[in-house]
């Protein structure tokens, strides 16, 4: 009898992923462009995305918004994009304390946001990685750990501690 065909795993450690200075832990955008802008200003500051192509991937991060909203419900939105600009994937989190309208399903406020840029030549990588990092924040119990993490560091261990589960 043969053997039924299964996708490989794939997971993502987001503590092994992040460091904490690829998170922010309190973000003052109040809105979703504003959100997105944050989160490339930051990566640009460290050099993880070439700054002439800030404009470009704000411009794609938005209009990919802007058609499908990134809010997946439970407080998640996961912005993502391909881009010619990086090499590998890119990764930022920020969250949001007050909460930001992402025009989720659920109606909810979103107060986790994961960030991310694959490489162009590696887009069908995106699905992947887009059904991993939801399946991250399944818990409700990490979300909320997540919320009332004090800083980046915090959070980060957060990560680490559900990762080992």
């Amino acid at each position: 009898m043969a053997q039924p065909i299964t996708a490989p795993q794939f997971d993502i450690n987001l503590a092994n992923t992040l460091s904490a200075d690829r998170v922010i832990a309190d973000m003052v955008a109040l809105e979703r462009p504003g959100v997105i802008a944050e989160l490339l200003e930051r990566l640009d500051a460290l050099n993880a995305i070439p700054r002439e192509a800030r404009p470009t991937l704000l411009n794609a991060l938005i209009e990919k918004e802007n058609i499908h909203t990134t809010g997946i419900g439970s407080g998640v939105a996961i912005p993502h994009c391909y881009s010619n600009a990086v090499s590998e994937t890119v990764f930022i989190f920020g969250r949001s304390l007050q909460g930001i309208d992402f025009n989720a399903p659920d109606g909810e406020p979103v107060h986790y946001i994961l960030l991310y840029i694959v490489p162009q030549d590696r887009h069908l990588l995106h699905l992947q990685t887009l059904r991993a990092v939801a399946k991250n924040f399944l818990s409700s119990k990490l979300r909320r750990q997540l919320l009332e993490a004090p800083d980046a560091t915090a959070i980060l261990e957060v990560f680490r501690k559900h990762a080992d589960k």
